[in-house]
């Protein structure tokens, strides 16, 4: 079953972080930040749903001193050819965001056994539409999870090394890429730990596990943009 979120959410207590409308008193306006991806980046099986992306946006957020703004447009239980390229446009327009945030789980395109070139189509759309509506866009892979260490593997390793291909042919300056996955998986291997304690159930994180994954992903994006969210820059050509 799938659920479709609305577009706009009740504003989080979160200093910095809104979810939603933001309040009046803003001193700055906050970066608008859309979402997009599968049950893992929704936070499901996380405590109130706190997922790894709002974890990493919110710790990001506090650290820059930057408000940020969440368009939290995920939809559990999609794929990513199953989402219209009409709905997601009517987002980018509505929203206007200023970064798009393109994280899929993939397990439901495992589950489907989405064709590769099926795929790669629909995940060059995505970031095409982004870059068109002037946002920065995202690439970032999924937490690791109890399916990726099974027979899931195989497939979701070949669709994660194709969004991540897809999104370095666009040559942009507007364009990151953050190999989570990776760095989850490095990261537990460091501890001598397995993905168990951190396992809701063979497809998603547990709390601990979102917890993890977005202490690591703020981490990248402090690194990468030092004290500022990036900001879409001008492009005179782009090579697909």
């Amino acid at each position: 079953m799938r659920w479709f979120p609305s577009v706009v959410m009740l504003a989080s207590a979160c200093a910095g972080l809104w979810i939603g409308e933001p309040v009046q008193q803003a001193a700055e306006a906050p970066i608008r930040v859309m979402f997009i991806g599968g049950s893992a980046a929704h936070g499901w099986k996380a405590v109130h749903n706190q997922s790894y992306l709002k974890r990493a946006f919110q710790e990001t957020s506090e650290k820059m001193g930057q408000p940020v703004q969440i368009f939290d447009h995920t939809i559990p239980g999609e794929t990513v050819p199953g989402l219209s390229l009409k709905t997601y446009e009517h987002w980018l327009k509505t929203e206007r965001p200023d970064i798009v945030v393109l994280s899929w789980g993939l397990l439901n395109d495992v589950h489907q056994r989405t064709p590769l070139s099926t795929f790669d189509a629909a995940i060059r759309g995505e970031i095409e539409q982004a870059l068109q509506a002037h946002a920065v866009v995202l690439m970032v892979t999924p937490p690791v999870t109890k399916a990726s260490t099974a027979s899931a593997w195989p497939l979701e390793s070949a669709y994660m090394a194709d969004e991540m291909r897809a999104a370095a042919s666009f040559h942009s300056p507007n364009l990151y890429q953050f190999d989570l996955f990776q760095q989850m998986k490095e990261a537990l291997q460091a501890a001598g730990q397995t993905v168990e304690p951190y396992a809701a159930d063979g497809a998603h994180p547990n709390t601990a596990g979102h917890a993890l994954a977005g202490r690591l992903l703020a981490n990248d994006f402090l690194q990468r943009f030092g004290s500022s969210f990036p900001t879409f820059q001008a492009e005179r050509s782009r090579q697909t």
